[in-house]
């Protein structure tokens, strides 16, 4: 490998290896934003639960009360697809490989290095892809509580109507 080559290689595991890094950064802020979102919608939820446990126990529900029985099931929901889309355990790629990968005798060590890049690449990109569902799933979610006084609304309206 010449000098050129060389200079290039090194200068390209630099670079894959800070994008991995940021990418790592992105994985953990979504996480806790994730947290954080599904912290406010289980208050919600618990609140939700308390009163309507409270207006069941008076008798027979306004059409307040129906509102809220179904904006606190709409919150259930919400708050599932949080945990399942955007914090349950999935996979995901680190940024280095492993040593039993790596050592190959056999191999000129530079080559080794150009062959490694190649997987980087991919956990990379199997990374971003990761962060992007991640990411998208906690805006979806983000809407879907901020509509909830729109559910409330179109259940309070069914009961009055009904």
């Amino acid at each position: 490998m010449d000098e050129n080559s060389r200079r290039m290689l090194d200068w390209a595991e630099q670079q894959g290896h800070e994008n991995m890094r940021v990418r790592m950064q992105v994985t953990e802020a979504l996480a806790k934003e994730a947290h954080a979102t599904l912290t406010l919608a289980m208050a919600a939820l618990s609140g939700g639960v308390g009163y309507a446990v409270r207006l069941l126990g008076a008798g027979a529900l306004q059409p307040a009360g129906w509102g809220l029985l179904v904006v606190t099931a709409w919150v259930a929901v919400v708050a599932g697809l949080l945990l399942g889309k955007c914090i349950m355990s999935r996979d995901l790629q680190i940024g280095a490989n492993e040593p039993k990968n790596l050592y190959k005798p056999a191999y000129e060590v530079d080559d080794l290095r150009a062959a490694e890049l190649e997987g980087l690449q991919r956990r990379i990109e199997h990374n971003t892809a990761r962060n992007r569902a991640v990411a998208c799933w906690l805006d979806r979610c983000r809407g879907m509580l901020v509509a909830s006084p729109l559910v409330f609304i179109a259940a309070w309206a069914v009961a009055v109507a009904g």
